[in-house]
């Protein structure tokens, strides 16, 4: 019999629940163009505010880390928009639809305008079937989705997919309830429209399938208004700002489409309507838009959660050395390094095993020994045992992983390929491991899934994405030829419910 050296991977996976504090709002660099509904999105990091009424050509890009605008090449003169168009993003590239072109009444149109971030240009690309205004925009698995708006005759509920590879359009099924001056947000692969107006104010939100090409309605948002905005952070949708037909508002709502629920936030400093909402890193952007009175502004304030810190800080059990076909306790502690209570989730993985446990008011600088379901150990072999903490705004990700290696001895098993499905989600270790410059990643699905698989740097930032559309159940396997620097490297897979992390290493 061959024998075979296994590295299983013990993943303590930290997920946070509830966090006591509230988010918080700080003022940044204004908007060097002061503007009502223009588009906004971002791309390779920054964020991109084009067209609007007081900026009909302005293309300003507006860096989060340095907290500065720089001018880029402007929309063609031809095709200004005065307000009302919005953007998506696919491949770091821009696509801006849509809008009003004028002062006049009846003037929406058809536009689609591609803007390259990497080469500062414009490209004309197909036009929309609908011309629209006022609009919600959601990418999923690579196609853009521009849903309802207005016509400049009537309030649509048109749903028209672009795919960007073939530069064509194709009609969805329609939205159940048409209005215009309403938001989007994506989740797990599905468009919420939220909000608007036609005729009156909405408080409606209606979840769109793409991939089922079909509608379902969820519970009302709390305050009905239009010309509001959203952007996602960590899986919920936070609405900000927005009309309601008397007065402009600070309101910061958020739906949870998990639960189907909404909360409230932290309001926004500067009440307005007409504005952007751009998520960047993890934290929210509300741009520009109207202020009671009618004045445009450029107001750029940035929304953020309450960062905490929770590492696994030793792996207590099974010992160095193991006997197999004997059961052992995994153990870990866990100590709070930030500076809210945090009540989370922890799950110890091994191979096939896993258990869950729940800690709840971790205070802070305070441990927490978590004990789990026995696992036995099921072979002969070289066990690489990891400890990995997955924490939403974790403040310092550089303490995120531990491991140590395990040695057990039994007879060994002939090991070969099988073309049976797998039973159980799972991400297997890269090989080789450590590496330069080519590794190859192996992952499992029992069945058809929209599949995410990225890796980070030590510092929490996306160095590369690997895997973004949806798979059939199978066994995968590709390559990562790579160019990043030599270090320490996180592998992420994200498969409908099922996530988990890999520990890599990049030789120089």
């Amino acid at each position: 019999m061959l024998k075979r050296y296994t590295k299983i991977i013990v993943i303590g996976i930290l997920a946070v629940w509830t966090i006591a504090e509230a988010g918080t709002w700080e003022e940044k660099s204004s908007m060097p163009t002061s503007r009502r509904a223009p588009a906004g999105v971002e791309a390779g990091g920054k964020i991109y505010v084009i067209g609007g009424c007081g900026g009909p050509r302005s293309n300003e890009e507006y860096n989060p880390v340095t907290n500065s605008w720089a001018t880029r090449a402007s929309l063609p003169g031809p095709r200004r928009r005065g307000m009302g168009a919005v953007a998506g993003e696919v491949n770091e590239k821009v696509y801006f639809f849509g809008g009003h072109q004028g002062p006049a009444p009846g003037q929406t149109v058809n536009f689609n305008d591609e803007y390259n971030p990497a080469a500062n240009s414009w490209t004309t690309k197909a036009s929309m079937p609908t011309a629209t205004e006022g609009a919600a925009v959601g990418v999923v698995d690579g196609k853009i989705y521009v849903i309802g708006g207005y016509s400049g005759t009537s309030f649509l509920n048109t749903v028209q997919e672009y795919d960007q590879g073939t530069d064509s359009w194709t009609t969805k099924a329609p939205m159940p309830t048409a209005g215009a001056f309403i938001t989007g947000a994506v989740v797990d692969g599905k468009i919420y429209v939220i909000g608007g107006y036609n005729g009156s104010c909405l408080n409606t939100v209606q979840e769109y399938d793409p991939e089922a090409d079909s509608w379902t309605t969820k519970a009302p948002m709390q305050t009905a208004r239009y010309w509001l905005a959203a952007d996602v952070i960590d899986g919920k949708i936070y609405v900000v700002g927005g009309y309601d037909g008397s007065s402009y508002l600070t309101t910061n709502e958020v739906y949870d489409p998990a639960t189907d629920s909404w909360t409230t936030e932290t309001t926004m400093p500067t009440a307005r309507s007409h504005l952007v909402a751009v998520e960047a890193d993890g934290k929210i952007y509300a741009i520009g838009g109207v202020l009671p009175g009618g004045d445009f502004t450029g107001a750029n304030e940035e929304f953020s959660l309450p960062r905490g810190d929770a590492a696994a800080v030793s792996i207590d059990a099974p010992p160095d050395t193991v006997e197999v076909q004997e059961s052992y306790i995994p153990i870990a502690t866990v100590k709070n390094l930030g500076e809210v209570a945090l009540s989370c989730s922890v799950a110890c993985q091994i191979d096939d095993y896993e258990s869950i446990q729940f800690v709840s008011g971790l205070m802070p600088d305070s441990t927490e020994a978590i004990s789990f379901d026995g696992w036995e150990v099921p072979e002969e072999g070289i066990y690489n045992m990891a400890v990995f903490t997955i924490l939403p705004n974790d403040s310092d990700p550089t303490n995120d992983s531990l491991t140590k290696e395990i040695v057990a001895t039994t007879e060994g098993i002939e090991e070969g390929p099988t073309a049976e499905l797998p039973e159980a989600f799972n991400l297997l270790q890269n090989y080789p491991n450590p590496f330069n410059p080519i590794t190859e990643i192996e992952y499992s699905l029992p069945r058809g899934v929209r599949v995410k698989l990225e890796v980070y740097d030590v510092i929490g930032q996306r160095v590369a994405t690997l895997v973004n559309q949806h798979q059939n159940a199978g066994h995968y396997r590709i390559q990562w030829k790579t160019s990043v620097t030599s270090g320490i490297y996180f592998l992420r897979i994200e498969a409908g419910e099922f996530s988990k992390i890999q520990k890599m290493v990049i030789m120089e």
